[in-house]
């Protein structure tokens, strides 16, 4: 015998609690924008959530993604609240998708700066960038800078490498943003890995 799936709350926005709060507010009003490799924009858990979008891998309006992240990442942060799926953290958040990753997953620093540009001048209200590298340079953390500085709520994943060392992968390339009062933190460190930061 065959059952229709009904909507799952994934352990995710239980360990947050979003539950207690959804009785108050789903998020409805808030701005996000997912800087990753792009959303299926025509999925039916984010579709009624999807406001708008740029492509700077390819230079144009449709982040299409191309790559799977990008929509499980959008997901996590606004799946719509439908009988259907998944429940987002925020399933009446409206989201952007700035897609500054190829498909492999990779991309430019350059690209990277010019989403949170983006992001910037179309007034989001928070910027989720589920990505890592190696290292940074001066024009990304001025982005960075720019992007705390005009009110922007920043939420970076620290990678999936980290150590209980306190090492890059776990603090970050620039230390006041790991103490800085917009970062998401755990107490001590998340149950399922060794990464210090709750990046969504």
């Amino acid at each position: 015998m065959v059952y229709a799936h009904q909507q799952q709350t994934s352990w995710g926005v239980e360990k947050v609690q979003a539950l207690q709060v959804h009785p108050f507010n789903k998020g409805s009003g808030i701005k996000i924008a997912i800087l990753y490799t792009g959303i299926d924009y025509s999925h039916p858990d984010l579709d009624n959530n999807y406001r708008g979008e740029y492509d700077f891998i390819n230079n144009d309006n449709d982040p299409m993604n191309d790559n799977g992240q990008g929509t499980s990442v959008a997901g996590i942060i606004a799946a719509e609240d439908n009988n259907i799926g998944v429940l987002g953290v925020a399933p009446e958040a409206s989201i952007y998708a700035v897609k500054v990753l190829k498909s492999s997953g990779s991309g430019y620093t350059s690209d990277v700066i010019r989403g949170i540009e983006w992001v910037i001048a179309n007034d989001m209200d928070i910027i989720s960038m589920s990505l890592g590298g190696t290292g940074g340079n001066n024009a990304y953390k001025a982005a960075m800078d720019n992007a705390y500085n005009s009110g922007l709520i920043l939420i970076a994943s620290a990678g999936n490498y980290g150590s209980n060392d306190h090492s890059f992968w776990n603090t970050g390339i620039w230390p006041e943003y790991s103490g800085n009062s917009s970062c998401i933190k755990w107490v001590d460190s998340c149950f399922w890995c060794n990464c210090r930061y709750f990046s969504i």
